[in-house]
């Protein structure tokens, strides 16, 4: 199981001549050792991507998603970044990516996404797929 991340199905959706290759590659890749997950967040960032919630949701179906709703322990996970993020001067209220970091954390597995850093700064036993990383779930 993999959390995919927003930036890789937009990637995907939209076409992106830069990553929609390597986005692609990894999500058949990580489709072949389990689920590839979402949650109400992602869910929500895609949404401005497609005109009704039928087509939104016939696409996630066509690519095999699992949404997975976040758990009180991960939305609390998710909390407590904002309170480092707020103490180290972020300004932002809660971010996407605490949310989806907290929701892969609690689930147990990692994010497949382009855009580590976030993740890495505020989740650091988050394991993380994203260019320049060995592609692997067989060790998941």
């Amino acid at each position: 199981m993999i959390v995919v991340d927003t930036c890789v199905w937009i990637d995907i959706f939209d076409a992106d001549p830069r990553w929609a290759d390597w986005s692609a590659d990894r999500v058949a890749e990580w489709k072949g050792y389990g689920p590839l997950v979402i949650n109400d967040t992602i869910y929500a960032e895609l949404a401005s991507n497609f005109s009704t919630v039928e087509a939104l949701d016939h696409s996630l179906a066509l690519a095999g998603v699992e949404w997975k709703p976040m758990s009180r322990a991960a939305l609390y996970l998710a909390g407590q970044a904002r309170t480092l993020y707020k103490r180290r001067g972020g300004r932002a209220g809660l971010l996407a990516d605490f949310l989806v970091g907290a929701h892969a954390l609690t689930l147990g597995c990692p994010v497949l996404t382009r855009d580590p850093q976030r993740f890495r700064s505020y989740y650091p036993k988050l394991r993380l797929v994203h260019p320049g990383t060995r592609s692997t779930g067989q060790d998941v």
